[in-house]
């Protein structure tokens, strides 16, 4: 017969394993990262919980590491839109030739989009609008408003669905 005595000793001495925070590595990750890369994460994370705000383990599991990314933010003091305002690229300006192909698919919408107008005058008065300099669209504009008074009822829609399309074409310059 086989004693079991020696080995109980051992067992009651045994340490018992301390509970692992999953997490941990997630705040040694943050810890160690870079401002930029912090504020990266932290949009990320933050449209992932606004798109799908559900209540399962996994969208528990990101707003937890939301909350630890925004705490380590907080202990750094760092203003996710100022690194993002000095990072972003510079906008190109369009060049003449761009500009004009906007200006006439967008004055194409909006001939399409025409009810009670013919369709190429409304682009025509769009495009004239673009082409126009700021002196000539205003006196246009305050004559197309003074007109609109004098029309009957029945060609008013017509006549502002025009300057309408002056207008947007004016605005597109």
């Amino acid at each position: 017969m086989v004693s079991f005595v020696g080995l109980v000793g051992c067992v009651s001495e045994a340490r018992t394993p301390k509970p692992v925070d999953k997490y941990e590595a997630d705040k040694v990750a943050f810890t160690q990262s870079s401002d930029m890369q912090l504020c990266e994460t932290d949009k990320k994370l933050g449209v992932t919980l606004s798109e799908n705000p559900s209540i399962s383990p996994e969208a528990r599991n990101r707003r937890i590491r939301y909350e630890l990314l925004r705490k380590e933010i907080e202990l750094r003091q760092i203003n996710c839109d100022k690194i993002r305002a000095v990072t972003a690229p510079p906008v190109k300006s369009l060049s003449a030739q761009e500009k004009k192909h906007r200006a006439a698919l967008s004055c194409r919408a909006i001939a399409e989009r025409s009810r009670y107008s013919d369709p190429s005058a409304v682009f025509k008065m769009c495009e004239l609008g673009f082409h126009s300099s700021t002196e000539k669209c205003r006196n246009n504009l305050e004559g197309f408003n003074r007109e609109i008074r004098t029309i009957p009822l029945s060609g008013r829609a017509e006549w502002s669905e025009i300057s309408s399309a002056f207008r947007q074409g004016c605005n597109l310059r």
